[in-house]
């Protein structure tokens, strides 16, 4: 389980989840099933991947994590005690679907983390989407409303958890074209809300990274074949923050999109773009580059794997002063080998190194490197693995950490 640093990450993707999951993005862009129309597609995966039930259709899921962290604190990093904690996210999802005319379904997790020395780090966790989706003629319609919450490592001198609120409405139309090709589009709102019963606790945060994003994207996908799937995505939002007007910001993004996949031999995801972001402050300087990601996987022989990531992107910034920039820009990448010991035991070492740009003179250094090892083993229908992580960072701020261990181990 690959885990990055807390400061200079997305906020969705340093929260402290457990072991949260959702449903995967609404759109029939990377539909790899046989059935041409979109709802089609939709109603066979759900008798695929979900178990009967009368009427329904049902999918249970168990989320286990437990762990020991010799900084939990990633972005603080002046405490060195180690942590033990334990988060137990078990989740269910239902689907029913109205012969080939409708399909409505819901899932989540809900469940709690427990740290066993920091009441920060102790609070309720939960993710939930609710979906539904009906033919209007040779297209579909389709709606999604998610909403999470988890927790934010702020601080280890807090006694309450900072708690991170999301919610997401997407809305979404897509229908054939021509041979093996679809049109869609997406309009989807989303906030992102900072609480803690200490007004103190929450305030610096929420003044930064409270804020509403709706935006409007059109893309055109391209079924090559049941392994393969183009897809080239517009996107158009805006970004308003609830403190600082100053850094409102309109949003463009044009992205080319890959996957491919052959089941037990390899499988690709690569998504290549450019990002332009136009803040409203005149002051305040554009965001203009490429932004991207891969994940990937190659078999080499029976037991050989080869795996592969990396990603760019930027994100908002804890360090800015009015008129700086109040973003930086994330880059990760790293690979690793996987070896399959005997049927149902596979272990697997990687290595990560990231980069934190903060743009500007006297600008943030942030950077580091990672290594991990460990074992899954599938016992019936979970997957049991056991990780050992360590990282070496490099900042030039003070009271940073600059080693971190981490262990878990996880039922999935």
């Amino acid at each position: 389980m690959r885990r990055r640093p807390l400061q200079g990450c997305p906020l969705g993707r340093c929260l402290i989840f457990g072991l949260v999951g959702s449903l995967g993005m609404v759109g029939g862009g990377w539909a790899q099933t046989v059935p041409r129309h979109p709802l089609d597609r939709d109603l066979a995966a759900v008798r695929e991947q979900y178990r009967r039930l009368g009427p329904l259709a049902w999918r249970p899921t168990l989320g286990l994590l437990i762990g020991a962290d010799s900084n939990p604190f990633p972005g603080i990093g002046v405490e060195r005690a180690w942590d033990t904690y334990v988060s137990g996210v078990p989740g269910l999802g239902l689907a029913m679907g109205l012969g080939r005319f409708l399909l409505l379904a819901i899932q989540g997790t809900v469940g709690y983390r427990y740290s066993f020395r920091y009441p920060a780090l102790r609070g309720l966790v939960y993710m939930v989407s609710a979906r539904g989706a009906i033919r209007l003629g040779p297209s579909k319609l389709e709606g999604r409303l998610q909403w999470g919450q988890g927790i934010y490592p702020y601080t280890p001198e807090a006694d309450v958890p900072v708690q991170v609120r999301d919610r997401t409405l997407t809305v979404l139309w897509e229908m054939p074209l021509f041979r093996r090709m679809a049109l869609g589009a997406t309009a989807a709102w989303s906030t992102v809300r900072i609480r803690a019963s200490e007004a103190t606790v929450a305030g610096y945060l929420q003044d930064l990274l409270d804020r509403r994003e709706r935006s409007l994207a059109a893309y055109l996908a391209w079924e090559r074949s049941s392994r393969t799937t183009l897809l080239l995505e517009a996107r158009r939002g805006f970004i308003d923050f609830e403190a600082d007007p100053w850094r409102n910001t309109k949003a463009y993004e044009v992205v080319l999109a890959w996957r491919y996949r052959v089941t037990s031999f390899a499988g690709a995801s690569v998504r290549a773009g450019y990002r332009l972001w136009v803040p409203e402050d005149p002051r305040v300087p554009r965001f203009r580059g490429w932004v991207g990601s891969l994940q990937a996987d190659l078999a080499l022989g029976r037991r050989w794997w080869l795996l592969a990531s990396g990603e760019r992107r930027p994100e908002w910034s804890v360090y800015f002063s009015r008129g700086g920039r109040p973003y930086f820009v994330y880059t990760h990448a790293g690979g690793g080998l996987g070896f399959t010991l005997f049927r149902g035991v596979r272990s697997r070492a990687t290595y990560e190194r990231y980069w934190l740009e903060y743009p500007g003179e006297g600008g943030v250094l942030d950077r580091g490197r990672s290594w991990q090892g460990g074992f899954d083993v599938r016992v019936r229908n979970q997957v049991v693995g056991l990780t050992v992580g360590y990282w070496v960072r490099d900042r030039n701020l003070p009271l940073t950490a600059d080693r971190r261990w981490t262990v878990t181990i996880g039922v999935r």
